[in-house]
């Protein structure tokens, strides 16, 4: 391959759209981070780590979804020294909202948490058992307490 050739594909690898393909989810008592593979164009890349919002002291787990659209960074162009960028609206995976006053996270099953900063309201949608350990909770409210429940147990 000419020297042309090889800086075009390179440049042309720097960045790259694809879709995740398969995601392994790590396991990080075995010291096995997790990783993700990227259909993009007619190649499938290798196992990828993928972008996450904190992974220091603090961290949040939240992993990529296959199918879900994605953006690939490879320094120097190198497929194989990539690092997925999640988090693409599109058709397969649309946004959970169009209210520019709303913060929402929705889960596969239709449950969700949603802040509406200009009403100031906080939903909280779950279909399961909810569960807090605390060593003190504390609720004010300076308005109306309802609670509705098959059997109420205040102890």
């Amino acid at each position: 391959m000419n020297a042309i050739a090889e800086l075009r594909r390179r440049l042309d690898n720097m960045i790259r759209s694809g879709t995740i393909a398969e995601v392994d989810h790590g396991d990080p008592a075995q010291g096995r981070p997790a990783r993700c593979r990227v259909k993009t164009g007619n190649v499938t890349t290798g196992w990828l780590p993928f972008f996450t919002v904190r992974a220091g002291s603090t961290s949040e787990w939240n992993p990529v979804s296959v199918g879900e659209q994605c953006t690939i960074l490879s320094p120097s162009g190198d497929l194989a020294q990539g690092q997925v960028l999640a988090g693409l609206y599109s058709d397969a995976n649309p946004a959970c909202s169009n209210d520019p006053d709303a913060h929402r996270t929705q889960w596969a099953n239709a449950d969700f948490v949603e802040h509406n900063a200009e009403t100031g309201a906080y939903t909280l949608k779950l279909t399961g058992h909810v569960q807090i350990d605390a060593a003190s909770l504390n609720i004010n409210c300076s308005g109306a307490i309802k609670l509705n429940g098959a059997t109420i147990d205040l102890n």
